[in-house]
C-alpha cells in the first residue's frame, strides 16, 4: 500500500460500504425507525409549507 501511496480504506470496489451511514451504525430496527422520523419530519414541514402558501393566497 505504501508503495501506491494510498491509505489502507481507499478501495475502490468498498467505497460504498464505507459511507453507507446508519445501516453501519445501527440494526435493522432502529434503522428502520429513524428513516421513518426523517420521513415524517420532512413530510410535515413539506405539507406545513404548502398549507400556509395556500393559506397566504
Amino acid at each position: 500500500m505504501t508503495e501506491l501511496n494510498r491509505r489502507p480504506i481507499d478501495f475502490m470496489e468498498g467505497e460504498s460500504k464505507l459511507v453507507s451511514g446508519f445501516n453501519v451504525e445501527y440494526f435493522r430496527d432502529w434503522f428502520a425507525l429513524i428513516f421513518m422520523a426523517e420521513y415524517g419530519i420532512f413530510r410535515y414541514l413539506v405539507l406545513d409549507m404548502f398549507t400556509n402558501l395556500i393559506i397566504s393566497l
